[in-house]
């Protein structure tokens, strides 16, 4: 009964104490929370993020929980490689789209009516007179387009994303706010202002923790800026784009400027600020971070379907806008059909930091071996990676899946076909 108690209230759905005696329509439920934070143990990682108490958040890294990280992190590396192998134009275009569907999500946040055109020219860079209800929305567009220009993550962009955003470029000092801070919508009680650094310094420490994958990583950062809010200003448009800087500092350098933050951060739900309530009561990311995940998971699939029209659209109109030839049918688009030892070790390095449970000699035999039509085999892994045959076996297994080949058996033996990303 513990066990599945455990399973019932933990990787089936991760309930609050008040679900839980909802669930058996009684009010002490205390045996049974007992034994279900009994079965979170096995599963729980203290992190660096400090608490409002500067204790350290708790993050119940579940199977579940891992599972849908690291397949939504797979499906995001495999749309990165896909939108290398398209046009400049292409994927111009496609930016475009999702910076204007960014700056969407400002107006309604702030309260500006919607102007598209508008919006397209401040996209574009294209307006010659800005009116006035539009700042804060280019303010949002300068700070975008330079977050996609930064190479690295420390508590200096963080300062950098929040003076841009209030159109302070200049300042010398940091902006932190200097005493509480009401919001209607917010119920979440932020640290108070002598603990704003520290608890800055947390969040870095818990970005660099490879430990938590880092989609979690980046819906964490979400979570912060709203709980925390060490700025005077704009602290949901900071996490925003500074959870976008972070994917795209993981090696989602297109993708991660697809994803729908805005919508997470922007958000005024009753019920999504009853999750990261009980998030802060509980000092549990877990709560947070299982409402961020399955709202991304579905986004992806939206963001996919788009991107997939823009392309195909372009196609239609130019083949010869696409840069992968058809000829060249390989698993992976950005591969090209004569691949250099030079170009698999910087496939093989961006495998490696954009899906990180994947071990070196996996990703570099992925790299060189994803030709569709042919078929590899566990010796092969072996010659290839120098290895011996158990430890081939066990990548190659493990490649399998993770659904980077797909396993058949042939005669006596077994072989591996790339799995391609198109036609999925």
């Amino acid at each position: 009964m513990k066990t599945e108690e455990g399973i019932k209230f933990t990787d089936s759905n991760y309930a609050t104490k008040e679900e839980i005696s909802r669930f058996y329509n009684k009010t002490n439920v205390d045996d049974i929370i007992r034994r279900v934070k009994d079965y979170r143990s096995y599963f729980d990682y203290k992190t660096s993020l400090r608490t409002l108490d500067d204790g350290f958040y708790n993050l119940c890294l579940t199977k579940p929980l891992l599972s849908s990280a690291y397949k939504l992190e797979r499906e995001l590396l495999q749309l990165e490689l896909e939108l290398m192998s398209v046009s400049p134009e292409v994927l111009q275009e496609i930016k475009s789209t999702y910076k204007l569907y960014s700056l969407s999500a400002c107006c309604k946040n702030i309260g500006v009516t919607q102007n598209e055109n508008t919006l397209r020219k401040i996209v574009s860079n294209s307006l010659s007179a800005l009116p006035t209800e539009f700042y804060i929305i280019q303010a949002y567009s300068n700070t975008y387009s330079f977050a996609q220009n930064l190479n690295q993550i420390d508590i200096n962009i963080i300062y950098e994303i929040n003076k841009k955003l209030i159109m302070d470029d200049e300042a010398t000092e940091i902006k932190f706010r200097s005493g509480n801070i009401e919001n209607f919508n917010n119920p979440l009680i932020p640290i108070s202002a002598e603990k704003i650094q520290s608890h800055l310094d947390s969040l870095i420490d818990t970005l660099s923790d490879e430990i938590i994958p880092m989609i979690l990583r980046s819906c964490i950062i979400i979570y912060f800026f709203l709980a925390a809010r060490p700025f005077e200003f704009s602290n949901e448009e900071t996490g925003s784009i500074f959870a976008k800087t972070f994917l795209h500092n993981c090696g989602l350098k297109n993708t991660s400027f697809l994803l729908d933050f805005e919508s997470l951060a922007f958000s005024k739900s009753r019920l999504v600020f009853e999750r990261l309530k009980t998030t802060q009561d509980n000092d549990d990311l877990t709560y947070a971070c299982i409402s961020y995940i399955n709202f991304l998971e579905k986004q992806f699939y939206i963001l996919k379907e788009k991107v997939d029209e823009i392309i195909s659209k372009s196609k239609d109109e130019n083949d010869n806008d696409v840069l992968i030839s058809q000829s060249t049918d390989m698993a992976l688009p950005v591969f090209p059909i004569s691949k250099s030892q030079e170009e698999i070790e910087e496939l093989t390095d961006k495998l490696l930091k954009t899906y990180p449970t994947l071990k070196k000699k996996q990703a570099h035999f992925y790299a060189g071996h994803c030709t569709i039509g042919l078929h590899y085999t566990v010796n092969d892994f072996k010659e290839y990676e120098k290895t011996v045959y158990e430890t081939a076996r066990t990548s190659m297994e493990d490649l399998a899946n993770k659904g980077f080949y797909k396993k058949e058996k042939c005669f006596k033996k077994f072989i591996y076909t790339p799995i391609p990303i198109k036609g999925e």
